[in-house]
């Protein structure tokens, strides 16, 4: 079996993780809240997924650096 780095791993298993993230968020965005073509709305709706997406990145950069000071 291939021996994979350990920073090389966590990388791997972040990047899954946020492409799962971004796809579950937009299929709940579209299945529960049927986007209207008003463009004020679907500004408003790119808008907080953007805020979502950024808050989630500033909480996996914590986790990272929690990660990398332990080890």
């Amino acid at each position: 079996m291939i021996e994979i780095d350990k920073k090389l791993k966590f990388f791997l298993y972040t990047f899954i993780f946020i492409l799962s993230y971004i796809i579950i968020e937009l299929l709940i965005d579209f299945t529960l809240f049927k986007p209207n073509m008003d463009s004020f709305v679907f500004i408003a709706f790119l808008i907080f997924l953007i805020l979502r997406f950024i808050i989630f990145i500033l909480v996996l950069f914590a986790l990272y650096t929690t990660y990398k000071s332990n080890y």
